[in-house]
């Protein structure tokens, strides 16, 4: 015990009293405590986490570690790069516990970017948990290579390259804006109401019957109207939409979209489902242009936020919109029919996701019945559900599902897209919801997903065209006189309706004059009829031999005989193979079988001679030889016809 500590309890004790002039001697340590030159306690500053970009993957929790010997990755975020297939390695891996693990390969020199250093990293890649908070960890070599000083104190990293130095701390919040460096977008700037400022928009080539009119100056704010109004009746509706203009969406982002509380898509997953992460797709510097414009612009309207992580993950597609058909010149000045590629569409592929989804079995409406009630309809039209499948929001659980990667990032949805299992369904159940009071009275909900359904009924025709159309489906070009049945698809096929279709169409090929000169004879009974040829069971044999063999028993060759209706088997290994032994064979056959009508053989010499020829006149037994092909089915019947005509 110190030597201090017996004053000190006196003195507590009032055993010893201080004097006015007395001196008291302490050691070190109690004057370092009376002092308060003991530095001060503190907590455990926890883990140096490290933010860090690899490729367009997001790590913002990598762990500098100064006690492990290599650089580790989650086999998980392996598989998220799309890197491959990692170098085999026979590395043994001891852990904190003692126990031994075996990494899945190493992959050499990773572009690793940490703030504005770059550096090579050799990783080894591990099997973790799936809900590991570290996915990767920087050894011994990362942080030599970056001849990294750590303060624990202060809680700061030093990074030096060269002459040159960066501070990180991990306590303090980084900023990911190094992330979307092609994406760069203007905060301070406010956007006005497309009404005071008309976007610029891209407007397409429309068919005969529709045109463009514009509601504000300078043919801003087009719409699409009818072609054949009048001038009078165009006015009057021009007047009416430009009084209503502000209710009307210019841009995606214009509208406020649908409340959570009101409406919610949830994916629910089957029980036993596997997660899947796709790689990222190349593309071309013109789709990258294509995919940078529509995020933007996604972003814009909220609709897509960026994420670093998730177990789903999909790239981006870039198909091309195709036009209609044109004549184009090739090198040599011949006329090649082209089609001509007028815009590209951002696609997710989501068949994956969708394999795993719990179908939603909504009742939706028989079209059939929709139909019926929307024809005979002077006025009808359709309204266009793009905007209102971008408003409809993912429950908050589910949105991580909807990632998808691009060469600007990954990002995740907060709305609705297309392409979704049941998507349909939660558009159509928000729309019913919305339109209750409408439904079955002025208005007709049925939706399916647009990247399937895409015109197929172009229009309900009226009573004045269904002559025309069936006779242009029946005894047109591309008619073919078919059954009633038949003409009625192809007219649905072509994208046309109307209630009577199937009766009208069979009322037609009845009074059609072609038709009917065929008389009561159906396709059947107009070919040409084949003879029906008969073959009893042992009526035809097929012999050969097989062999040499090795012998056994003095036997070296098998002499097999075949029957072509049973399929039956005879066979007798014998020494040799020449005429003498088979007809002793053919005689015992025919003793057992009865007498065939022919028997089919190749052209050995066994065969072909003499005595065999004998034995066969005498039994009256057509001798048929075949090539060294296989027999085919028209020459066994042609034999057996001739031999059928003798009787």
């Amino acid at each position: 015990m110190p030597t201090y500590a017996k004053f000190l309890k006196e003195l507590l004790t009032n055993k010893r009293k201080f004097e006015d002039l007395s001196t008291v001697e302490l050691n070190e340590e109690c004057s370092a405590i009376f002092q308060n030159k003991m530095p001060t306690k503190l907590k455990d500053p926890r883990s140096f986490t490290i933010p860090c970009l690899i490729g367009n993957l997001n790590v913002e929790k990598a762990l500098a570690d100064l006690g492990a010997s290599i650089n580790l990755m989650s086999y998980k975020m392996f598989k998220q790069l799309g890197l491959g297939e990692p170098k085999p390695t026979k590395m043994s891996i001891q852990l904190a516990d003692r126990s031994i693990k075996y990494p899945r390969g190493i992959i050499e020199d990773v572009l690793v970017k940490v703030d504005k250093f770059i550096f090579h990293v050799d990783f080894s890649v591990l099997h973790m948990d799936k809900d590991v908070e570290v996915p990767l960890i920087l050894g011994h070599p990362f942080l030599a290579t970056a001849r990294a000083v750590i303060d624990v104190g202060d809680g700061k990293l030093v990074l030096r390259v060269g002459e040159v130095k960066t501070e990180l701390n991990p306590n303090k919040p980084v900023s990911r804006q190094a992330e979307y460096e092609g994406i760069k977008t203007n905060k301070k700037l406010k956007h006005k109401p497309p009404i005071e400022e008309p976007p610029k928009l891209e407007l397409e080539q429309l068919p005969n019957h529709l045109e463009y009119a514009y509601l504000g100056n300078n043919s801003t704010l087009p719409v699409i109207i009818a072609s054949n109004l009048q001038p009078k009746e165009k006015e009057e509706l021009l007047q009416v939409l430009r009084q209503h203009k502000r209710a009307i969406a210019w841009k995606i982002s214009d509208i406020k979209g649908i409340s959570p509380s009101f409406c919610t898509h949830k994916i629910l997953m089957k029980d036993e489902y596997k997660p899947c992460v796709q790689a990222q797709r190349r593309l071309n510097l013109n789709m990258k242009e294509v995919v940078k414009a529509e995020v933007i612009k996604l972003l814009d309207a909220g609709i897509i936020y960026p994420i670093t992580d998730s177990s789903w993950v999909r790239p981006v597609q870039v198909v091309p919109k195709k036009g209609g058909m044109t004549v184009v010149t090739n090198e040599k000045n011949e006329l090649i029919p082209t089609r001509i590629v007028i815009g590209w569409r951002v696609c997710i592929d989501y068949r994956k996701l969708n394999d795993a989804t719990r179908k939603h079995h909504f009742p939706s409406p028989f079209i059939d019945q929709m139909l019926e009630r929307l024809s005979w309809h002077i006025y009808y039209c359709f309204l266009d559900g793009l905007s209102g499948y971008f408003q409809i929001p993912i429950a908050l659980e589910d949105q991580e599902k909807m990632t998808f990667t691009c060469p600007y990032g990954t990002f995740a949805y907060h709305r609705m897209p297309f392409g979704l299992c049941n998507a349909p369904a939660t558009f159509q159940c928000c729309m019913i919801a919305i339109f209750d009071e409408l439904v079955k009275d002025i208005m007709e909900v049925f939706t399916d997903d647009f990247s399937v359904f895409e015109q197929v009924i172009r229009r309900c025709v009226t009573r004045s065209e269904t002559s025309k159309i069936l006779e242009h489906y029946h005894s047109g070009l591309t008619g073919g006189h078919y059954s009633g049945t038949k003409t009625a698809h192809k007219i649905l096929e072509s994208g046309f309706y109307w209630p009577s279709l199937f009766k009208n169409a069979n009322r037609y090929v009845t009074s059609c004059d072609k038709c009917q000169r065929t008389g009561n004879l159906s396709k059947r009974d107009e070919m040409p009829q084949n003879c029906m040829l008969s073959c009893e069971i042992f009526y035809v044999w097929g012999i050969d031999f097989i062999g040499p063999f090795p012998s056994s028993f003095g036997n070296n060759y098998i002499l097999v005989a075949v029957d072509y209706m049973s399929k039956w088997v005879e066979a007798q290994a014998l020494p040799t193979n020449d005429a003498r032994v088979v007809v002793r064979f053919l005689k015992t056959l025919f003793s057992r079988f009865g007498t065939p009508r022919a028997i089919i053989n190749d052209r050995g010499t066994h065969f072909c001679n003499t005595q065999f020829e004998k034995t066969l006149k005498k039994y009256e037994v057509n001798h048929k030889t075949a090539t060294h092909t296989i027999l085919k089915l028209v020459d066994k019947l042609k034999w057996q016809t001739e031999r059928s005509t003798d009787y």
